[in-house]
């Protein structure tokens, strides 16, 4: 009985076994599929909210309205205008280049534009907007609005663009706004996205650039509810952008655009500065460039237009520019002697015309020499020769000590990219630099500021302005930010001998205000208003000995890039010095006929504060200042009597 039921029994086991086995596997299954269930449910729930409030919920970036800049008065050099502009969502369209095709046949937008905009359509991320044009009127605004169906991924919106109100004066200074580059997007890690907005500009020179993070603002955002198709519904939230912060220069826009007015036709620079806080009132440059094409984004005719003059626009000759000073260095080498305590007020010396040196001649400027000179008749008439033996007595090592005391080789601490630092060189230097010894005769060409020497408009102002305040004068360009003073700073002294600065300005004070004094005739009569000042000469070629023997040619019978350069640097009321001032004309010739009289026109412009009188002037050159003004397009007012007139 048992045998026969056997079979059977172990076919229940068998089949008892598959179904356990069977059973296990899917209750393992089903605990899985049960714990990723609640995983899903209760533990990710809100990533996976996020994801689908990310699906319906749109989010989009406001840029902030940069900063004002304003000028010590208030009068703004730098603001924000209102304008339209299209931009493209390249990923919302299959045809991109048929879709801005059809954009053109509505605005303008030449072939050239539209390959520049499928070139960025390859090289950045397809859901960046990319502006396809700005400054749009309203009406082309309309237009795009009405066949908004057939131009999928075409944006219109507004915002602001900037506006610099004193066009080319101030250019260099202020610098400009543009597009930023991969590199500077780079650079400015966390703000990604805002740089990559299609309409939003950074600084890329001067206070523009070097007050970036001041003037940029933070940019607000909205968030916005979007259906299937990506149409906007709801707004949801909004945050407003917070403006940049405002800032308000030191200097002067009026006098500022009079500087540019009196250049003329000059290739020239100039540094302004009011000694009592050191307020730069002035850093001019010409030629000069227009910062609104930046601003809306110059054509390539332009720029290239700009880059092809000889005359280099962009070039910040005030504050990035070198030159030799030549005889406005005269001062330096005078203090360095005299504060050697070898040679004291009493030193003379005799000069011909020319100072021999072993096998070398050194000459003069004036052939004929200036006889005995002493302390004040070298900086009045400027004797070369007199300083070369300055030189041999105390050579290069003091005179380079004492030029760096008053700037010389050392960087301006002026806020703006591309600030020069000129070169005081040595002994040291030379053997570092050219791989040669120092000779005697770089000694006395560095006495005369020629040779290695370079410095910059704005560093001459500088030394003048160390030289009157024996003080370590800093320039200051910055008065306010959002309306917060800017400190003013305390200046060390430079522990100068005040009987030796004395006598270097009694013998500037003679240049002007004495006969035979280089620049007698750019001085000023007004008794409230004398000033003082050194003129420079600047060769940019040698002078053969041929040349000496057969004649020196004259600055108007060479070519422009061969004349020298006119240097001027002046102080003034002279009883109680508040403004300085430095002048340089590229190829402009003699100091004392070019340099010398946009110099004075600076200073007397700053003290007045309106046009000067004619009363101010010597009588003998009032006729070419009436003649200056009305080249220059300045109408004098109207004379009040008939004294005035014959004046």
């Amino acid at each position: 009985m048992f045998g026969l039921d056997t079979p059977k029994l172990l076919g229940k086991r068998r089949l008892t076994r598959r179904v356990f086995l069977l059973g296990g596997i899917q209750l393992a299954l089903g605990s899985v599929i049960g714990y990723r269930l609640v995983q899903l449910q209760a533990v990710n729930t809100e990533d996976f909210q996020q994801l689908a409030e990310n699906n319906r919920i749109g989010f989009s970036l406001i840029p902030p309205e940069r900063g004002l800049i304003a000028d010590r008065n208030g009068i703004l050099l730098a603001q924000n205008e209102k304008e339209y502009w299209v931009t493209f969502v390249p990923e919302e369209t299959l045809n991109k280049r048929e879709t801005l095709e059809k954009v053109a046949q509505l605005i303008y937008l030449p072939e050239e534009d539209i390959n520049e905009i499928m070139y960025r359509i390859d090289h950045q991320p397809s859901f960046i907007p990319i502006l396809v044009k700005d400054k749009v009127t309203w009406e082309q605004i309309t237009a795009l609005s009405v066949n908004g169906p057939a131009l999928p991924g075409i944006y219109a919106g507004f915002g602001s663009v900037r506006f610099y109100p004193q066009g080319h004066s101030l250019s260099h200074l202020l610098g400009y706004v543009g597009t930023p580059s991969t590199i500077e997007i780079e650079e400015n890690r966390g703000f990604e996205s805002l740089l990559n907005h299609p309409n939003f500009k950074i600084g890329k020179i001067g206070v523009e650039k070097s007050f970036e993070m001041d003037l940029r603002g933070t940019p607000g955002s909205r968030k916005f509810e979007i259906n299937s198709t990506g149409r906007k519904i709801k707004e949801l939230e909004s945050n407003k952008p917070v403006q940049g912060k405002n800032i308000q220069l030191t200097l002067d826009a009026k006098l500022q655009d009079y500087t540019q007015l009196v250049f003329g036709d000059e290739v020239a620079s100039a540094f302004l500065m009011d000694m009592e806080q050191g307020d730069v009132l002035v850093a001019a440059s010409k030629p000069t460039f227009d910062p609104n094409l930046f601003a809306v984004g110059i054509t390539s005719k332009d720029y290239r237009e700009y880059l092809e003059n000889p005359y280099a626009p962009f070039f910040n000759r005030p504050l990035a520019g070198q030159y030799a000073p030549g005889s406005t260095f005269k001062m330096i080498t005078l203090l360095a002697a005299l504060e050697s305590g070898l040679i004291d007020e009493n030193f003379t010396f005799y000069c011909n015309g020319a100072h021999e040196v072993g096998d070398h001649t050194f000459n003069c400027w004036n052939s004929h020499g200036h006889g005995t000179v002493g302390i004040k008749k070298s900086l009045k008439e400027s004797c070369d020769v007199f300083y070369y033996r300055l030189a041999e007595i105390i050579g290069i090592k003091r005179i380079a000590q004492m030029a760096r005391r008053f700037g010389f080789g050392i960087k301006p601490d002026i806020p703006i990219p591309d600030v020069t630092t000129g070169l005081m060189p040595d002994s040291e230097w030379k053997k570092n630099n050219l791989e040669q010894n120092w000779v005697i005769g770089d000694t006395l060409n560095s006495a005369i500021g020629q040779g290695f020497i370079l410095a910059s408009t704005a560093q001459l102002g500088i030394m003048l302005a160390r030289m009157i305040t024996n003080k370590l004068v800093v320039p200051r360009l910055v008065k306010s930010i959002d309306g917060r003073e800017q400190p003013v700073r305390e200046w060390s002294t430079l522990g100068i001998s005040k009987k030796n600065l004395d006598l270097v300005l009694e013998g500037m004070e003679a240049a002007l205000n004495e006969q035979k004094g280089t620049a007698f005739e750019s001085r000023t009569i007004d008794e409230n208003f004398i000033i003082a000042g050194k003129t420079g000469t600047s060769q940019v070629r040698r002078i053969s000995t041929q040349e000496r023997e057969e004649g020196v040619k004259k600055n108007f019978e060479l070519p422009w890039d061969q004349r020298d350069h006119s240097i001027f640097c002046c102080y003034g009321p002279i009883d109680k010095p508040k403004y300085v001032a430095s002048v340089i004309v590229e190829h402009g010739g003699s100091g004392s006929k070019v340099a010398a009289p946009i110099g004075r026109e600076i200073l007397m412009r700053a003290f007045y504060n309106r046009l000067p009188p004619l009363r101010a002037y010597p009588e003998e050159v009032r006729s070419k200042v009436i003649e200056m003004r009305l080249n220059f397009g300045i109408n004098p007012a109207p004379p009040k009597n008939k004294e005035k007139t014959r004046a």
